[in-house]
Order: C-alpha cells, then structure tokens, then sequence
C-alpha cells in the first residue's frame, strides 16, 4: 500500500449503545470477522481486507476504547466485558456463524469468544496472539508501576514511531502514512486510559495474570478440533516465539502453524503477501 492508496470506507452503527467504527467489504462466501490488538485499530488489516474480500465477506471494526469507535469511561475493558461484547456485535449484524481472524490482544479475545461461544465459529486464524502462555514483554509490565505508567503513556509523534516500528522486524514495513493514522488515535486521553485498563487487569509486574490465562485454558476443550491455524514472527519482541509457539502447540495439538522469519510481530503488515495468500 502507497500514500495514494485509500483505506476502505468508514462506517458506523450502534452495539450496546456504544458507536462502532467499521468497514465491511465482499458481496459472498462466508463471513471474517477481523480483530485488532491493543493500540490498533481498521487500518492495521488495511494490508488484507481487500484481498480477503474477493472470497469472503469481511468485517473489520476498531474494538470499544480504540480507533474511531466510542471509548466509555465505565467500561472495563476486561476479556469478559470484550467477549460479551463480541457476542452484541454478531448478533447486531445478524452474523450467526463466522470465521475469527485476531491479531495479538484480539486473538486472546478470539480464544475467549471461541470457548464460550464455540457454536458461532468456524474457524480461527490466530496471528501472535495473547493468550498461550503468560510471558508478556517487559514494557507492558512496566505500566502496572503507578510511577512510572503515566510518564511512559506521553509519547510524541517520533517516540510512538519508534516504538511500533520496534514491533516489527524491518521498520520500513510500517510506512510513515500508517504511522501517521495511528498515532492520532492512540494520543487521545481516552484511549491511553483504555489501554492502561486493560494492562492493569490482565497483566502484572512479571507476567500475564494466571487468572486471565485460565478463563481461556478452563475451556479449551470446546475448540480443540475447530479448525486453527496460527501464526507467528519468530523474531517477535512482544510475545516470544519459542515460549508463545510451545504452549500454542500444547493447548492445541490440532491446529496449523506457520512461522515467518525474518518477522516480528504484526504479520498481516509486514509479511501481507505471504500471509494474505
């Protein structure tokens, strides 16, 4: 994708009285249900949507707290409060069955989703997802210390360049125009806050909270033959390869993996054709 190119069009409907950002591509074929990780949004699947669209139906919407989508000061942004959430917003679009593709924080949601509510999807495509093992990166940690969080939440335009490019491992993958979209979006107090919410209530000083890691793995039998396949950057900073892929392998025998390498952490973005193919 180029400057010129252009994102999908923006449009918006109402879930649990909340407005929801959304774009909604392809005219057959069975639904996609696309999900973002924490401090993305749409455009993180920009690379995708369009090619899925040509056998799919594909919906991508910002998640609650993110993006253009409306960011409730009561909301808690748990797993729990995403996955009913997840169930509203299927049921709104009167999608009874579909098939989840999640990215990182939204492939611990997908998971979360599938073992509840396992009768409302097909199949799963997990891209670095959270949700395996407990290991999180030591940056995500540091923002349960009530000292430091805030000052590590105020970032300019360069420092938040920096660091999603440090997600990925060639920089030149995450162009300056994307760039440029996610940075406005995650500047607002309001979504820094969702973010802080959602570290503090899954995570701790040293890892993942086993609490969070149980919700998922109590019930993985409801989705151990669905069909899964699951990739992974070998070289991702934020989940670790090796401990991540292990405990994937684990959890479910049954499933597909693909490992890219070179490659960091957003695969959709940085390795697209191979992935989109």
């Amino acid at each position: 994708m180029n400057k010129t190119q252009q994102f999908p069009e923006d449009q918006f409907i109402k879930v649990n009285g909340l407005k929801i950002r959304y774009w909604l591509l392809g005219d057959s074929g069975p639904t996609v249900l696309m999900i973002h990780g924490i401090g993305s949004c749409c455009e993180y699947w920009s690379y995708n949507v369009r090619e899925l669209a040509k056998h799919y139906r594909v919906l991508v919407f910002d998640l609650p707290g993110f993006g253009q989508s409306d960011k409730p000061d009561d909301a808690s942004y748990s797993l729990p409060y995403y996955t009913e959430f997840l169930k509203v917003l299927l049921d709104t679009f009167k999608i009874q069955t579909c098939h989840i593709l999640a990215h990182s924080m939204g492939g611990g949601l997908a998971m979360s989703f599938s073992v509840n509510y396992p009768e409302r999807v097909d199949k799963l495509v997990l891209l670095d997802n959270v949700g395996f093992d407990s290991q999180v990166t030591i940056f995500f940690r540091f923002l349960n210390l009530p000292f430091i969080k805030h000052l590590l939440m105020r970032f300019s335009r360069k420092t938040f360049a920096k660091m999603v490019r440090s997600n990925v491992y060639d920089g030149r993958s995450f162009p300056d125009h994307m760039i440029d979209v996610v940075y406005e979006y995650n500047k607002l107090p309001e979504t820094k806050r969702t973010m802080l919410r959602i570290i503090n209530s899954n995570s701790t000083i040293l890892s993942m909270k086993h609490t969070v890691i149980k919700l998922i793995h109590d019930k993985i039998d409801a989705i151990r033959t669905k069909p899964t396949l699951v990739f992974w950057g070998k070289q991702d900073p934020l989940l670790a390869y090796k401990s991540h892929m292990q405990a994937a392998k684990k959890l479910l025998p049954n499933a597909q993996f693909i490992e890219y390498d070179p490659c960091g952490h957003i695969p959709q973005i940085e390795c697209h054709e191979q992935f989109n193919h």
